[in-house]
C-alpha cells in the first residue's frame, strides 16, 4: 500500500489530501498557531473520523492503560480519539539520554499495536521506518525541496497492516505539525531546499533496500 500525504495549504492553514494507491481517500488538518492544538483526518464527506489531541503526561498516565517506560524521556504527548470520546492511541516522542534527546524516535500506540518510527536524514531526503517489535512494517519518506511551505510524505505500508493506513495519516499530519509547522512564516513563489545528516544510533535500522524488496521501485 502507498499513501501519498500532500499539503494542500500553508502559511494561515495547514490542510492535507491524503490519496491511497493515487485515489482521494482522505483530507486532514492541523493547527497553523500551536502544535499543541489538534490535529484531524476526515472521509471524504468532511467528517472527521480520527483526532489527536495533546494531553499533559500526568493525564495521560491516568488515561490510557498502556505501560509507561518512567526512565523515558516524552514529549508531544498527544492522545488518539476514534469516534468517541475514550482516548484508543498515543503519539509521543521519545529519547533517553543526550544522542537521543537530538535524534529521539516516536512511539504510536493504538489499540492492540505499539510502533516505533525513526526519523533518519539522508541529504535531501528524510526516511523513517516504521517498526513493530523488530520488523520493519512501513516507511514514511519525505523529500525536502519543498514549494510554498507545502510539505508532501509518502508512506509505504506492507499490504498486511493495512488497517494501520489511517493512523498512519494522521500521525503524518502530527509530526508535519511539530517539526514543519513553519508558524509565522508565509511563503509564495519560493522553494527550499535542506540538507541533513542524522548523528544517531538508529542510522543502522535505515535499509535501502527494503523498499525495492516491498515495493519494487525506488521512492
Amino acid at each position: 500500500m502507498i499513501i501519498n500525504v500532500n499539503q494542500v495549504k500553508a502559511n494561515f492553514a495547514a490542510n492535507f489530501e491524503i490519496l491511497i494507491d493515487n485515489e482521494l481517500a482522505y483530507t486532514g488538518a492541523s493547527s497553523w498557531i500551536s502544535s499543541m492544538l489538534s490535529n484531524k483526518l476526515f472521509n471524504k464527506d468532511g467528517n472527521i473520523i480520527m483526532e489527536s489531541c495533546f494531553m499533559a503526561y500526568e493525564k495521560l498516565v491516568n488515561s490510557i492503560p498502556f505501560k509507561w517506560a518512567w526512565s523515558e524521556r516524552q514529549s508531544a504527548n498527544h492522545a488518539v480519539f476514534e469516534h468517541g470520546t475514550n482516548p484508543i492511541g498515543l503519539f509521543y516522542s521519545s529519547s533517553r539520554g543526550f544522542f537521543e534527546r537530538i535524534s529521539g524516535k516516536y512511539v504510536l500506540k493504538y489499540k492492540d499495536y505499539e510502533l516505533f518510527l525513526y526519523p533518519i536524514n539522508r541529504g535531501r531526503h528524510k526516511y523513517i521506518p516504521v517498526f513493530l517489535d523488530d520488523a520493519q512494517i512501513g516507511q514514511i519518506n519525505k523529500d525536502n525541496l519543498v514549494h510554498n511551505n507545502k510539505d508532501k510524505y509518502v508512506i509505504l505500508l506492507l499490504d498486511e497492516y493495512v488497517d494501520l493506513s489511517r493512523v498512519l495519516s494522521l500521525f503524518t499530519i502530527y509530526y508535519d505539525s511539530h517539526v514543519y509547522g513553519n508558524r509565522g512564516v508565509a511563503r509564495v513563489g519560493y522553494t527550499s531546499t535542506s540538507y541533513k545528516w542524522s548523528i544517531s544510533k538508529f542510522n543502522k535500522l535505515y535499509d535501502k533496500k527494503w523498499v525495492q524488496t516491498h515495493f519494487n521501485k525506488k521512492q
